[in-house]
């Protein structure tokens, strides 16, 4: 049986690529957009190899940048009230590692997106 693997966000870590070796060639996967041209992802990504001597997992810059988008809200809100501290997450936009963020009024985050990627020669490949 030979047939293409296709998986969802889950899979696309280096772990992957590390266990399914040239099994992992041809495979689809979803998962965050690039963010290699973001700043503050490089910056994020440094601070965290630097404190624990490893790569950041899956996610990382999702949560490291829902964090900072929270703190950014209470700051620019001067205090804690879920009332002030949503209309800032929902009217002003943060630099993050994931890119400028704000939230809808459902609380999905705006300005970030999911991609799918190809493996190639054991590198995931954006396909755009």
């Amino acid at each position: 049986l030979k047939t293409i693997f296709i998986s969802d966000d889950g899979v696309k870590d280096d772990s992957f690529l590390k266990v399914a070796g040239d099994a992992a060639n041809g495979a689809y996967v979803t998962g965050p957009q690039d963010l290699s041209s973001i700043p503050l992802n490089a910056a994020a990504t440094a601070e965290f190899k630097a404190e624990y001597g490893a790569e950041p997992g899956a996610f990382f810059q999702e949560g490291y940048s829902a964090a900072l988008a929270l703190l950014n809200a209470i700051e620019k809100a001067g205090s804690t009230d879920y009332d002030a501290v949503t209309k800032v997450l929902r009217t002003q936009y943060v630099d993050t590692p994931v890119g400028k963020i704000k939230f809808d009024s459902k609380g999905d985050a705006e300005g970030v997106g999911f991609s799918v990627y190809k493996v190639e020669n054991g590198v995931f490949t954006e396909l755009k």
